[in-house]
């Protein structure tokens, strides 16, 4: 009996002394609660709690974001910082190695939740405006500037910045992302194709503007250009270039789109090839195919 008192007075201590620290714990974070401000003064953001972290999905990329408590005034500025991208390579297998150095500023900016009470860095992107070309071994130089490109930094490895052979004359191009497509699955981009004779890259317009509504890619293996769209609603498209004289020609299409059979048991591709003949894009090929 006398062991059980034991117990049970041991059981009481206990208990009074947890209680104690669980107050003690919820008066702590009562006491971190933001102080009102008045409208007349600097209103800043306040950090009331600890931040707090979730993981969340994009088309783009999967990021780790924090949030923090938000209790009105102005959010707090860009963070902008100086980056630079540095890629070597040969252009050409007969070439001494070239230096490209892309720079600019990645830029951070903060924005609410949609119930506005917590923010967050909202955005991520970089802004380019000069690549700077350089070879030792030939004394080379060039510097290209061009208007701030916008784009979203899906990586820290990746700033959207490509070397290939988009003329098929043996010597590597430059294109760099401009900023984010639309619907039709394009990827805007800055086009350099180097010119052998002049020994300096020259900017490209038509591929340029191409890649405003398409996505672009190089077929080494038939010379050419290919264009990829999406067709709303439903269906796709792509466009081959062949460069004739210099400029890039448009010598097939191929449009499929998509649609239910009747029964609604399988869907229907309506295919539809043109073909570049006599100098006009002519219908070689129109049928149904199920998918």
């Amino acid at each position: 009996m006398k062991n059980f008192f034991i117990i049970v007075l041991i059981t009481i201590l206990f208990t009074l002394v947890l209680t104690s620290c669980i107050s003690k714990e919820k008066g702590e974070i009562s006491n971190t609660k933001a102080v009102n401000i008045l409208p007349t003064e600097e209103i800043k953001p306040t950090v009331t709690l600890s931040k707090t972290t979730s993981s969340i999905s994009t088309d783009v990329i999967s990021a780790l974001v924090t949030y923090y408590n938000y209790t009105g005034g102005e959010l707090p500025k860009d963070i902008v910082t100086p980056i630079k991208y540095t890629s070597n390579a040969k252009i050409n297998s007969k070439m001494p190695e070239f230096t490209f150095i892309v720079s600019g500023i990645n830029v951070q900016s903060y924005g609410l939740t949609a119930d506005k009470s917590k923010y967050y860095i909202a955005g991520d992107f970089n802004k380019f405006n000069r690549i700077v070309i350089k070879c030792d071994a030939t004394n080379y130089y060039q510097e290209l500037d061009f208007p701030d490109t916008m784009t979203p930094k899906p990586s820290k490895d990746y700033y959207g910045f490509d070397l290939d052979d988009w003329n098929f004359d043996l010597y590597l191009d430059i294109s760099l992302w401009k900023h984010e497509g639309g619907t039709s699955l394009n990827v805007p981009k800055f086009f350099w194709i180097w010119d052998n004779e002049l020994k300096k890259y020259i900017n490209n317009i038509e591929l340029e503007t191409l890649s405003e509504s398409a996505y672009l890619k190089v077929d080494k293996e038939n010379s050419q250009v290919v264009a990829n769209q999406r067709l709303s609603p439903s269906g796709e498209y792509e466009g081959y270039y062949k460069l004739q004289d210099g400029k890039y020609v448009l010598v097939k299409t191929v449009e499929v789109t998509y649609a239910e059979s009747l029964d609604k048991k399988t869907v229907i591709g309506h295919h539809v090839i043109k073909e570049l003949i006599n100098g006009k894009l002519k219908v070689t090929k129109d049928y149904y195919e199920n998918i």
